[in-house]
């Protein structure tokens, strides 16, 4: 989350419960807000939704968090720095199909009863798919479950975001055991919300999983500019020999010239002076190196993302084998 500069996790299948969440806000309590909804009945064996809120770049004072369904359905309410509010719904739903009408039906019923306002954003892992082209080899799913699930999202006037943007492309975020891709992992939004949603990102998590992590950027129209922040020295940089070898140097020169016995001082030119000048020149010694650096790496991943969009949307894909393990390889 600190990496990516996430905002608000929503996670699923967390198999977490109270003492699980008390120690992570131990550990990290000054970094991150866990509102947790466990299975009732085997909180650490079975569902589980969360979300996971980023102290430092969320608001995590004015929000409201609801149990739905315990342990499939949570809804989180909040304003981003103080702007119009907005709320998500975190969804496991159930792995057995049979399961799926009672569950949207409970969900519709909770909002028509409580007259609750439609949400921001519906996401989360459903377990099915409403079009075939989510899923490698192609298939429908029955159409029970996505007619349930289909009646819901449009009683709550929410569209597949991501779908919307790629109408012809295929992408998928789970890989089974036998070999099969699936886009059973979305986001759904309202229409007007679409132009505030950029920068979609399906990538492999950190933490290990047979599911991919969804990640975009929502930005408000009323939301604050918020810029990039001060430069930082790459992470990646501290340990490279090249880059030190010139800092070094000039450290070498500055070293010489602070000890030169004749060394007058004046206003403009003193210890302090030199000192920012040094400064200033690392890091643009810095800022140039890392450019170049980094170019490589970036131009390696980018070439790999290249090489799974145009596996994942090879022709081939649904009927060979060898493609759908080589996808899942590339991710």
């Amino acid at each position: 989350m600190r990496d990516k500069r996430i905002g608000i996790l929503a996670v699923q299948e967390t198999h977490l419960d109270r003492n699980y969440v008390a120690d992570i806000h131990e550990l990290y309590e000054k970094r991150l807000k866990v509102l947790n909804s466990p299975d009732p009945s085997r909180a650490t064996a079975s569902a589980g939704v969360a979300f996971i809120l980023n102290r430092e770049i969320t608001n995590t004072a004015d929000i409201t968090f609801t149990e739905i369904i315990p342990g499939r359905a949570a809804l989180l309410t909040t304003k981003w720095h103080k702007s119009e509010q907005f709320s998500i719904l975190n969804i496991y739903a159930p792995n057995d199909y049979a399961q799926h009408a009672p569950f949207w039906s409970t969900i519709q019923s909770y909002w028509t009863d409580n007259s609750l306002p439609q949400p921001t954003f519906m996401m989360g892992d459903f377990n099915i798919v409403e079009d075939q082209i989510d899923r490698s080899p192609p298939h429908a799913d029955p159409p029970q479950a996505t007619n349930a699930l289909r009646e819901t999202r449009l009683t709550l006037n929410l569209v597949d975001a991501w779908r919307i943007d790629h109408a012809n492309e295929r992408t998928f975020t789970y890989h089974s055991h036998q070999g099969r891709l699936s886009r059973i992992d979305r986001v759904y939004t309202q229409r007007q919300h679409l132009p505030s949603i950029r920068n979609w990102e399906i990538s492999a998590s950190v933490v290990p999983s047979d599911h991919a992590l969804t990640t975009f950027r929502y930005a408000p129209v009323n939301s604050p500019y918020i810029g990039d922040g001060r430069w930082t020295w790459p992470l990646g940089l501290i340990r490279d020999k090249d880059l030190l070898d010139k800092i070094i140097e000039i450290g070498a020169v500055l070293q010489l010239t602070l000890e030169d016995p004749t060394f007058m001082r004046s206003d403009t030119h003193n210890v302090q002076r030199l000192w920012q000048d040094f400064k200033i020149t690392m890091t643009k010694i810095a800022k140039a190196h890392a450019k170049l650096t980094l170019a490589r790496i970036t131009h390696k991943i980018k070439a790999l993302e290249h090489d799974l969009k145009h596996t994942q949307n090879h022709p081939d894909l649904d009927t060979n084998e060898d493609l759908r393990i080589n996808a899942a390889l590339l991710e």
